[in-house]
């Protein structure tokens, strides 16, 4: 079957933001023509630090290929026909028995499905191949719950695509405002917001933010743990210097992945996505630290 190719960079810029589950990650409409892959940039993040708006952010320069949760297999279509363009890795039966064991042994994570290393591995070659742009530059975006199984614990070694890897770790300093964030999201399930009006009105709860904040600070150890014991040594940005100057980091993530490219004006803050801050955040939170007090 013919591989379809966006039309570069007119048609891939014209695509609406794929990232916070809005678009399919693997569209034929952001497929690239093939391009030898010189760097691969991976944007380790925990939820609800901005990763969605910085990836946006970074393919409209047209020089990080695309940003997205390649990892995240809940955002997988589930289109025959996708699927075998992309390679997903679909679980062998050794790893089927597995998870059975899991489930027989009353494992927590009995539902967690297994990928062989070796599928995997050919599913992100393949990723590269199709995401990849005129650069030579491939990105890629994961949560430690998704890049811990699949990657971390299959032994597999980021060098796969023989290219060197330059990391981005994306971190947030307010992390009760991490936790609500989450909370809220996957509430409303409205993970990006693009400015339109309407959506569902949350509801307070509490155990929701102690559960992420636990969760948060989970994936937080996860990849200080994984950067310590791989000798890593990340550009470390945070949410709130991003937010602060989205232009700056941008060109500093750019100058490291393609170093001397020139970025004009037009190329940075096209973006379409917006902050998802608002008073509900900030009553959320008050209502939460006294709750929190009252408790000790």
């Amino acid at each position: 079957m013919a591989r379809p190719f966006t039309q570069f960079p007119e048609a891939f810029l014209a695509v609406p933001h794929a990232g916070g589950g809005t678009v399919a990650p693997n569209i034929p409409e952001l497929d690239l023509a093939p391009t030898p892959l010189k760097v691969v940039l991976f944007i380790a993040a925990t939820p609800r630090v901005g990763s969605n708006l910085l990836g946006d952010d970074l393919r409209q320069t047209c020089r990080a290929g695309v940003p997205l949760e390649y990892l995240n297999f809940r955002m997988r279509p589930g289109t025959r026909e996708r699927s075998r363009r992309w390679h997903y890795p679909s679980p062998r039966l050794s790893d089927r028995a597995r998870q059975a064991t899991r489930l027989v042994l009353r494992d927590p994570e009995w539902a967690t499905v297994d990928h062989s290393a070796d599928r995997v591995a050919d599913y992100l070659r393949t990723v590269a191949s199709f995401r990849t742009t005129p650069n030579g530059v491939f990105t890629i975006k994961a949560h430690w719950a998704h890049f811990e199984p699949l990657v971390a614990r299959n032994g597999l070694d980021v060098g796969l695509w023989g290219v060197p890897v330059v990391w981005v770790w994306l971190d947030r300093e307010d992390r009760l405002g991490q936790a609500i964030s989450f909370a809220r999201a996957k509430q409303s399930g409205e993970w990006a917001d693009f400015g339109r009006e309407g959506g569902t009105v949350p509801t307070y709860d509490a155990v929701a933010i102690r559960s992420a904040l636990e969760a948060m600070e989970l994936g937080r150890q996860g990849w200080e743990r994984y950067f310590a014991d791989e000798g890593i040594s990340p550009i470390a940005v945070s949410y709130e210097a991003f937010v602060a100057d989205r232009e700056a980091v941008v060109r500093r993530i750019i100058e490291a992945v393609d170093p001397g490219a020139v970025l004009a004006a037009t190329d940075l803050g096209r973006s379409t996505l917006r902050r998802q801050s608002d008073g509900i955040s900030a009553e959320w939170r008050v209502r939460f630290e006294a709750e929190e007090a009252g408790n000790r």
